[in-house]
């Protein structure tokens, strides 16, 4: 016969405590699971992440700035989620990969055209 104190300890060794992933993948992954349900695009995803951000850590005045980058990857793709939730979105990781670039082109260059009084969108246009 068991004691009461015994079987009430057994209890509360069942669960194991929540374990939270550190990588940006494990990050990536978890997001995407509690949120539309599907995990398997984050394989996509972060590949898309990698090739945007690699291109830019390749130069010495960003090699600096992977924790950046990483902050700028989970914002996309909280973005990216939210526009699925708002619109059809039928290419996540082609979505996620326009508003990474979007992000990443304002947060590193953006205080370069601080200096002209020439519209940029109107440059380019033309």
């Amino acid at each position: 016969m068991r004691d009461k104190s015994s079987s009430s300890k057994d209890l509360k060794r069942t669960s194991p405590p929540e374990v939270l992933p550190t990588s940006l993948f494990g990050k990536m992954k978890v997001l995407l699971s509690s949120t539309i349900g599907e995990d398997t695009l984050a394989r996509n995803i972060f590949g898309v992440y990698r090739h945007q951000s690699s291109r830019m850590l390749k130069f010495s005045i960003h090699e600096d700035k992977g924790e950046l980058f990483e902050v700028l990857a989970l914002q996309t793709l909280q973005i990216s989620v939210q526009a699925t939730k708002l619109k059809k979105v039928r290419n996540l990781p082609g979505y996620y990969s326009g508003v990474l670039r979007e992000l990443i082109v304002k947060a590193l260059f953006s205080d370069a055209f601080m200096d002209y009084n020439v519209a940029v969108e109107g440059f380019f246009y033309r």
